[in-house]
């Protein structure tokens, strides 16, 4: 019996110490954030955004902790968000934007760190030229030469 018990707390401690830690449950990107949810969720946003949105879902067990959001576009890191984690929870969220430059069509990357600066998980996503600023670019355009043929009078 004394076995029994033995093993079953050693089984009780190995298996709350195999779940410890901080991990991702999921990375979403999109427009805006309301109700702690991600707007038009997308892994092509238009490069007519003011701020693009990453949302994270934390699932911890050592809270209070910090967790990071490092930015990068075109493999070049362009931000680093320090988000505190405030509450064990099983789907914790936090969530990062950046500001986004209508020129900054590419390739984009969120990784999430933890405090010690290990790779929690990372999402891969593009901001693409939307249909809006191509017609707002080709009427800016059309201004520009129309001002400068008229400063060349």
């Amino acid at each position: 019996m004394k076995k029994l018990l033995k093993s079953t707390l050693l089984g009780l401690s190995l298996f709350s110490f195999a779940f410890a830690g901080t991990e991702v449950n999921q990375i979403v990107c999109g427009e805006n954030v309301e109700n702690r949810e991600i707007v038009n969720p997308s892994d092509n946003l238009p490069n007519n955004l003011e701020k693009i949105y990453c949302l994270s879902a934390i699932k911890t067990d050592e809270a209070p902790t910090t967790i990071y959001h490092i930015w990068y576009y075109n493999g070049k890191e362009i931000a680093k968000v320090e988000l505190p984690v405030k509450l064990n929870s099983p789907n914790y969220r936090v969530w990062s934007s950046k500001k986004l430059l209508p020129s900054w069509t590419g390739d984009w990357k969120l990784s999430v760190l933890d405090k010690d600066g290990n790779v929690l998980a990372e999402k891969e996503f593009k901001v693409i030229k939307s249909e809006e600023n191509n017609s707002n670019s080709v009427e800016e355009n059309n201004n520009s030469k129309e001002e400068n043929s008229n400063n060349n009078e």
